[in-house]
């Protein structure tokens, strides 16, 4: 039988997963199905916890030039979701917020963004794309081992067939990000660390 994947973060999270892959989506899949289904599961799972991201983290009002100002999710590079994060985040709003989804490739210009997921294509970019972002309130959520060590503030990992997160707290708080308590305590930490050239978990 192949892995299943979960998500732990809230029962609304659950409850999104099923909306979106009609309940039974998130089961082992068949023998026939191969790991491009794995993969696929695991990116809807990946894509509710975006969703949550931008509900449980609080971005500063200069984040935003007036109150109806989209939100935007950047996906840096090849993204890995298909369709799932658009229909995730279609006709959601953060407060008067609406929440809209843009695709950006190397040298695009990655300002106005709010929170911007960074693809394993982008793996040997990030010093790049982070240097890019400087000194704006933008949250860097990415997937590969060394992200947090370079910048990143959260980064997802799959333990024991469940898809989990860390952060990097002291570099969102550089950035002007408030990350909610009930965020926090279901994530791993990285610990203060000289410019956090390794990851270390609590």
């Amino acid at each position: 039988m192949r892995p299943r994947f979960f998500i732990s973060l809230f029962a609304r999270s659950w409850r999104l997963i099923a909306a979106l892959l009609c309940g039974g989506a998130l089961l082992g899949v068949g023998n026939d199905a191969g790991a491009e289904q794995l993969s696929a599961q695991e990116y809807a799972v990946k894509a509710a916890y975006l969703f949550n991201f931008v509900k449980f983290v609080e971005w500063p009002p200069t984040a935003f030039s007036s109150p109806e100002e989209p939100f935007v999710i950047g996906v840096m590079g090849e993204s890995p979701f298909g369709d799932v994060l658009e229909r995730v985040i279609h006709n959601k709003k953060l407060n008067d917020h609406p929440l809209v989804l843009r695709q950006y490739k190397r040298g695009d210009d990655l300002k106005g963004c709010h929170l911007v997921f960074v693809s394993r294509s982008e793996k040997d970019h990030f010093d790049e794309i982070a240097q890019a972002l400087k000194g704006g309130a933008v949250l860097l959520v990415g997937e590969e081992e060394s992200f947090l060590s370079r910048g990143g503030m959260i980064n997802f990992f799959v333990e024991s067939d469940t898809v989990k997160f860390s952060i990097n707290l002291p570099a969102a708080e550089g950035a002007g990000l408030k990350i909610s308590s009930k965020l926090l305590n279901v994530a791993r930490l990285a610990k203060k660390a000289a410019h956090f050239r390794r990851d270390y978990y609590a």
